[in-house]
């Protein structure tokens, strides 16, 4: 018995003893360790020196801040023609999206966090360091579990760069949406001009060298349909997302805010704004699709517009269209509009 005896006296000398209170404060401290590895995401976009900057930061618990101009706010971009516009109220704003939120907004952005790709390719090379500067960037940053961080420039990048880009960018859409849907007061839809309704519109894209075709149809009701003549893929939003169409005639029915976002993305050829063969940035003849635009209004003849995608103004806003009813295709649904199925 004489050694248990000696390692009583020895602990009762030395002053050590057990401290639930001390084990409780090493737990706490291990707590906190582990919180501050919790995941954050930042994301700002910087403009020139006479544009304000804007950022927003959001933890893996879906709490964070908006930060933008005091003056007139933000109104965020958005990813298509028929998505609403949202405008974020000015100022520095505590959110709260929920676990869920964050995971959405992570998604979002997963191929610049997770994805393997080398950041010296996203820049077409023909900027200089004074015009990079000047034009502005967006930069993300994440950190916790996994740090890093992205800056692009707003000008100068190829084509997975732009990608990029614009993802930071319509990550705002992203935010604005849920906030939104929670009725945080913070972000409001901005109100679109209505445009006035042809009692028809038709229009066609045509490949030069192979004729295959795509037609749209679109009566005044927002009913009509869009044919393919040959297999295909669509336009997608995501890089590596696959969107195909078998060959044959799709059905729909659009609601107002799909309907009328399509004529005022083609207002300017509607209107007569733009003639036939006129282009301001067309560069040179290009071997691209034509495209022509048919249309009725009541008590007046049929009028019509054509154009081939060479032309970079007409090009993008005809793009919009294209990816506004292959997003339509796609899912069966956008908003209220549907693709008709037996019909």
């Amino acid at each position: 018995m004489a050694r248990p005896l000696i390692l009583i006296a020895a602990i009762i000398l030395t002053g050590w003893c057990w401290h639930p209170a001390k084990a409780a404060d090493a737990t706490e401290a291990a707590t906190v360790a582990e919180q501050e590895k919790a995941d954050e995401i930042k994301l700002s976009l910087f403009g020139h020196r006479r544009t304000p900057n804007l950022n927003w930061r959001i933890g893996s618990n879906g709490k964070g801040e908006i930060s933008t101009p005091q003056a007139i706010g933000y109104q965020v971009s958005t990813p298509l023609i028929v998505s609403p516009v949202y405008r974020i109220a000015p100022g520095l704003h505590n959110v709260d999206i929920g676990p869920a939120g964050y995971a959405e907004l992570r998604a979002y952005l997963s191929q610049m966090i997770d994805g393997k790709y080398d950041r010296d390719g996203l820049s077409d090379g023909k900027c200089t360091l004074s015009h990079l500067t000047d034009s502005g960037w967006a930069e993300l940053d994440w950190s916790g579990s996994a740090k890093g961080e992205l800056h692009l420039s707003h000008d100068c990048l190829n084509g997975l760069g732009q990608y990029f880009h614009d993802r930071m960018v319509l990550s705002w859409h992203v935010l604005a949406k849920r906030l939104h849907e929670q009725a945080q007061p913070l972000v409001t839809i901005e109100h679109q001009p209505a445009v006035r309704l042809p009692l028809s519109l038709h229009f066609t894209k045509r490949t030069i060298w192979t004729s295959v075709t795509t037609t749209w149809h679109i009566a005044s009701n927002g009913k009509g349909w869009v044919e393919f003549s040959k297999d295909g893929s669509l336009p997608t939003l995501a890089v590596g997302e696959s969107n195909f169409a078998k060959a044959g005639r799709y059905h729909f029915q659009l609601d107002s805010q799909f309907h009328q976002a399509v004529l005022r993305e083609l207002d300017p050829y509607l209107s007569g704004t733009k003639t036939i063969g006129s282009c301001e940035d067309e560069i040179s003849a290009t071997d691209q699709p034509m495209v022509r635009i048919e249309w009725t209004y009541k008590a007046k003849k049929p009028a019509s517009f054509a154009s081939d995608m060479g032309c970079p103004s007409f090009a993008k806003r005809f793009r919009n269209v294209e990816l506004a009813f292959a997003e339509l295709i796609q899912k069966g649904s956008l908003g209220n509009s549907r693709i008709l199925t037996g019909k």
